[in-house]
Formats: C-alpha cells, structure tokens, sequence
C-alpha cells in the first residue's frame, strides 16, 4: 500500500469554533441517520443482544449462589466473567461495524437497509472476531491494574483507557471499509491518527457531552420513580427511564459512527462526504503530513 502525496484543501468558510465545530457535526449526523433511519435499529438490536447473552450467563450462577464452595463459585463466576467479556465485545463490534457499513454506503450514494448494513458486517465477521479477542485483552489487562494497584491503578488504566480509545477510534471503518485484519486495523488506524493528528477526541468528547445532556431526564425521572411510595408510579417511572436512555444512547451510538466513517474518509482521501462540506471538516482532523495511504 504505497502513499501518495495529497493536497487538503483549506475550507473556504471561516474556521469554526470547537464548540460550534462539535455541534455542526453532530447535526449533520443527526440528519444523516434521520435518512438513513436503519441506522439506528442496529445500536438497539446491540443492546438487546448484550442483554440476552448476559442474562443468560447469569443463570448458571444462581444455583451456585447458595453453595457453599466459595471456591467452585468463584471459578464458575470468572470463567463466565470471561465469557461475558468476549461475548460483549464481539456483539458491540460486530454492530458498530454494520453502523459502519451503512454509512459507508449513505456516503457512496446508496441508501442502506438493515439488512445491507448488518451484511456488511457479516462479510467481516472473522474479522471482528480477531478484533473483539484483542480488545478483550486490553480490557483484562486494565482491570486487572485497577484492582490490583489501587488509586494508582485507577489513575494509570485511566490514562491508558484514553490512550487506547484515542488510538483504536478508526479501527472498525479501516476493518469494515479496507477488510484489514485487526493488527493491521490497528497500526493503520493509528497511522491515520498520526498523519492528521489532532481533534478527533474533541468530537468524541462532544457526542459524550451531548449524551449526558440528554440523559439527564431519564436520570431524574429514574430518581423521582425510585423515591415515590406508589409502586405503580414508580414502576411506570423507571420503565419511561429506561426506554429513553436507550433511545438515547442508541441515537447516538448510531451518529458517532457516522462521525467516525467521515472522519475515515477524510482521513484517507483527503476531502469529506459530501454531506459534510458545509462544516469545518478539515479541522476535525488537523494536519500534520499531507498525505495519505492509497485505499485498495
């Protein structure tokens, strides 16, 4: 895969502020998944899957709650521990590399079905498997420093969890769109974040923000719904909380992989989606070597 030099061209509008830049971002995404609305279908069916999979891991561990070898429970808990790990990780991978997909054709002129999205990921699923085993690891290995170094631990998992995210943010669309296997997703995405270093957290950063201005309804009608004394009230209460935050993380979840896709293919060609020409793209990723890696 041989590079080539490739000329960015500066926007032709003022630059944006970070704050207006975020927002800008994320209205068109926002408007991208309001066409395309298959797109956030996929997120809710990834939460309905984790679900499903972790209650059905909990149920071996009930009758071993009451046991009286600790030790045989403590095994049974990491083994599914474990399990649930992986599980998760493949889940949430395998649905964010259909988000992926399917944003990949809104951008290349097609409109994306359910079915063409969640396609897309199916045709990587080994893939995603390779991918899901790596993050998996990662993941041990953090919690194992929090809980085995206390504060410090908790400060160093923290500085590496950001490093990590950071780092692997163009993994899935070099995985999905290139049909990179994991370490090559993973060094091509960190070249990627090298050659256009720079703002790629601040919309990162912006959906979290935006998220937990979102969720603050659910979170107080969830409070105000555990405190009242009437159950059905409180039931009814936690029930809309519930339905809210997923609509909620789901819709986002959905934009912040359509983030992702444009940012990718700026990244690599040197121009946005045509869907993002009106914004500040150019800044999301600030440059540092022009050029880029031709894509196969």
């Amino acid at each position: 895969m041989a590079d080539t030099q490739v000329p960015r061209a500066e926007p032709d509008h003022p630059r944006q502020g970070r704050f207006s830049r975020t927002w800008s971002i994320a209205k068109i995404s926002w408007h991208v998944i309001k066409d395309a609305r298959s797109l956030v279908v996929v997120p809710i069916l990834s939460a309905i899957a984790c679900a499903v999979l972790l209650a059905a891991l909990s149920i071996p561990l009930l009758p071993a709650a009451g046991s009286s070898d600790e030790s045989s429970y403590q095994g049974l808990a990491i083994i599914l521990g474990v399990i649930a790990l992986f599980g998760t990780s493949v889940i949430t991978i395998f649905f964010s590399a259909a988000v992926v997909s399917g944003a990949y054709q809104y951008f290349s002129g097609e409109q994306p079905t359910l079915g063409s999205s969640l396609g897309g990921a199916v045709r990587r699923f080994p893939r995603i498997l390779g991918w899901a085993l790596v993050t998996t690891v990662v993941s041990a290995i953090l919690q194992f420093i929090e809980q085995k170094l206390g504060f410090i631990g908790d400060l160093i998992a923290g500085i590496l969890g950001v490093a990590w995210r950071v780092a692997t943010f163009l993994v899935v669309p070099v995985l999905v769109i290139e049909d990179a296997g994991p370490i090559k997703s993973l060094k091509r995405s960190g070249h990627l974040l090298r050659q256009t270093w720079g703002e790629n957290i601040i919309g990162q950063v912006g959906f979290g923000l935006i998220g937990l201005v979102l969720l603050l309804p659910a979170i107080l009608v969830g409070v105000v719904a555990a405190a009242t004394n009437v159950a059905a009230i409180g039931i009814a209460g936690i029930a809309v909380a519930v339905v809210w935050a997923v609509i909620v993380i789901s819709v986002l979840s959905a934009m912040s992989k359509v983030f992702q896709t444009a940012l990718y293919l700026y990244a690599v060609n040197g121009s946005a989606p045509a869907e993002f020409a009106g914004t500040d793209m150019a800044h999301a990723f600030r440059p540092r070597l022009r050029r880029r890696s031709a894509t196969v």
